[in-house]
């Protein structure tokens, strides 16, 4: 399994890689990724048969899928029994937005997505991280609305840019038990993959992703 050897060589891991943004617009993107990471606001709460999904690129396309109560079901048994700790709630989240990434293919284009951004082989339903992020953090505070959650709060998406051309979003989480963040990172994998967890630090330096936070 590819773990993102994050080198600097032939290939630049950016969502705005080849991206059609002029400078300016990006710019005002980079900017504004760099405020503090911080709990998400309070909003209406999601509906299951009203889930936000977005997709083509920068949120270029924006649908509702129908979460069903047998698909629920199978959410809900993901996290069942209760956690004991934070690291198997962790493990339980990426088999959960595994789960509903592959609801949502059902519904919509996205079952076409695959990992990174691989030009110029873009389907209608490929997803950029500016598209994972928004996404993973729906489904993340789907099962935080819903009581899933008992060690971990959701945050807005953590931001990177070590290159001004190499920047890159993905869903965060806090671990309540310690405090320390991670990211929730849909975008290196196909739909429906189970996402990579990594701290923030760690991922902030594009440290490759380890086995132990991510088995499997």
């Amino acid at each position: 399994m590819d773990r993102g050897n994050f080198g600097f060589g032939d290939e630049l891991h950016s969502c705005f890689e080849n991206s059609p943004m002029r400078p300016i617009p990006l710019l005002l993107a980079l900017l504004a990724g760099c405020a503090p990471s911080r709990p998400l606001q309070p909003t209406e709460p999601l509906a299951l048969d009203r889930i936000p999904v977005v997709y083509g690129f920068g949120r270029k396309h924006r649908e509702h899928i129908d979460v069903s109560g047998a698909a629920w079901s199978t959410i809900e048994s993901i996290f069942e029994p209760e956690s004991d700790d934070a690291c198997e709630e962790r493990h339980r989240i990426r088999q959960a937005v595994a789960e509903m990434e592959r609801i949502a293919g059902e519904q919509t284009p996205t079952h076409y997505d695959i990992g990174r951004n691989r030009f110029p082989e873009v389907s209608l339903g490929q997803m950029d991280c500016r598209d994972e992020s928004y996404n993973t953090t729906t489904y993340l505070r789907l099962f935080q609305e819903r009581g899933l959650l008992r060690w971990h709060e959701v945050l807005v998406p953590a931001f990177r840019a070590p290159l001004v051309f190499d920047a890159h979003n993905a869903a965060q989480i806090r671990d309540r038990s310690t405090n320390v963040q991670y990211v929730v990172d849909s975008w290196f994998l196909d739909n429906g993959q189970p996402p990579y967890i990594q701290e923030v630090h760690a991922w902030l330096r594009k440290t490759p992703f380890d086995d132990e936070e991510n088995p499997g």
